[in-house]
């Protein structure tokens, strides 16, 4: 492949007639080919193209054309081949079409999630409309890195209905809440009561929520080992709680508030015209 030299070359080749399978014989073929400029089209009248090639071989520093993205069909490239990290960094996921992922949701268990680069979803937002976030495996953010390359305000926690163990994969510590402040539906769309806080052990992560939007009503307020029992009230902003809402003064249990701030304490008395007590006895 090395003597193709001239593009019409590999116009000329079916490539959904080719042999990859031969090519375990000669692996120095993977790199022999500019994989820009194979029409993968031509694979829709042999789909067993895609399971024929080792696609962790295959060099996508060769897509420079964005037209080798759309020729695929990213549903059935078998990311499970991508035991080289370098595959992935290589690949812009910017340009993967998840959509395809629908016809085969087992993509979304081949993929190494903490290895997608997410930042070059920046030149086309679209691509978090486009996956599944109840399918998408944040048990593989092992570095934190994963965490920080991911826009959290256009993550659809909506998604996790279908998946709740969703919630439990989350390090929730590691979540960037600043980036949901201006989109209030994603505080509507997070199930407050599954949220992990024992995952909250940096004060920053307190700091990053905006409390006035938290659902206190989805809390698990009762019993040893409750959302009321872990979190860390004095670290909460209750400045950004609307208290003198009666709905949301009322949704907060606050015989089980264990709150110590005097400042605090005297804040939430100044809202109320209660005191902790009194609001302990509604």
């Amino acid at each position: 492949f090395k003597e193709f030299k001239d593009p019409k070359a590999y116009e000329n080749l079916d490539w959904g007639k080719v042999n990859f399978e031969q090519f375990k014989d000669n692996p120095n073929q993977y790199s022999a080919v500019d994989w820009g400029k194979v029409d993968f089209a031509k694979f829709k009248d042999n789909p067993d193209q895609y399971k024929n090639l080792d696609w962790g071989k295959v060099d996508f520093k060769d897509f420079k054309d964005p037209a080798a993205y759309k020729n695929l069909d990213w549903g059935k490239v078998d990311f499970k081949d991508f035991k080289d990290p370098k595959a992935y960094g290589n690949l812009d996921w910017g340009k993967v079409n998840f959509e395809q992922f629908k016809d085969n949701p087992d993509q979304y268990a081949s993929v190494d999630w903490g290895k997608v680069n997410f930042t070059q979803f920046k030149d086309n937002p679209d691509q978090y409309k486009n996956l599944d976030w109840g399918k998408v495996d944040f048990k593989d953010f092992k570095d934190p890195k994963a965490y920080g390359n991911l826009d959290w305000g256009k993550v659809n926690f909506e998604q996790f209905k279908d998946n709740p163990d969703q919630y439990k994969n989350l390090d929730w510590g590691k979540v960037n809440f600043d980036q949901l402040k201006d989109n209030t539906e994603h505080y509507k769309n997070i199930d407050w009561g599954e949220v992990d806080y024992k995952d909250f052990k940096n004060p920053k992560a307190y700091d990053s929520i905006d409390w006035g939007k938290v659902q206190w009503s989805e809390l698990d307020w009762e019993g040893k080992g409750s959302d009321s029992t872990i979190i860390k009230w004095d670290q909460i902003n209750w400045d950004e709680i609307a208290l003198d809402d009666l709905t949301v003064r009322n949704s907060i249990e606050w015989k089980n508030v264990n709150l110590k701030d005097k400042a605090d304490i005297a804040l939430i008395g100044q809202k109320t015209g209660m005191s902790l007590i009194e609001l302990s006895a509604l």
